[in-house]
């Protein structure tokens, strides 16, 4: 950060780094605009400015939260602050396996017990065997997931609505939903500054 760095008058090492965004009435839009600065406030012109961003990140870790708070897309298993939480699993391998045994062994009671499945099944165990498959278990339905990553993946947040009936999260009022997300974000921020006990990758 050679580049922007200043040198206050005791002596201290800074960069300061400034954000302005607006409405653009020419291009009818909200844009941003960054710059870093000298002391005196004024735009440093330094080359490969979107590199020096990049590197500003990697000191100084940034998380965005869009205005527009979507709680199905923020709780989804793909979103960036839900994501992490999906993905933390504190159990051993031994323990992984037999709770997936035990999921699998669910499912099969779940699948048998449900004669729809099994019309479904005969007839795709034909398509099976006419396109070159063999063995056994070529069909196989999940009614349950069978992996521990797929069932928190899965994972639904709900909220109690004014009938004391739980709701999920992103069929509420926008207003709960924002504060829904709103929270689930402080919750990132929170681990990602506390231990990290949540993996963020």
């Amino acid at each position: 950060m050679a580049d922007v760095e200043q040198i206050t008058d005791d002596e201290a090492s800074c960069v300061i780094f400034r954000v302005k965004s607006g409405f653009n009435q020419e291009l009818k839009e909200f844009t941003q605009d960054y710059n870093f600065l000298d002391l005196a406030r004024k735009p440093l012109m330094v080359p490969n400015k979107r590199r020096l961003v990049l590197n500003l990140q990697n000191i100084w870790p940034t998380s965005q939260l869009s205005a527009l708070r979507d709680a199905s897309k923020s709780f989804s298993a793909s979103s960036t602050f839900w994501r992490p939480f999906v993905r933390s699993l504190d159990i051993s391998d031994s323990e992984k396996l037999d709770l997936e045994r035990q999921l699998s062994e669910l499912n099969n009671l779940v699948v048998d017990k449900h004669g729809a499945f099994k019309v479904v099944g005969d007839h795709l165990e034909e398509v099976a065997t006419q396109t070159g498959i063999s063995g056994a278990g070529k069909v196989w339905i999940d009614a349950i997931p069978s992996k521990i990553f797929d069932i928190l993946s899965r994972s639904r947040v709900n909220l109690a609505s004014g009938t004391g009936a739980n709701i999920p999260v992103g069929l509420h009022g926008s207003g709960t939903q924002s504060i829904a997300v709103i929270s689930l974000f402080e919750a990132f921020v929170d681990n990602k500054l506390d231990d990290g006990s949540v993996s963020m990758r």
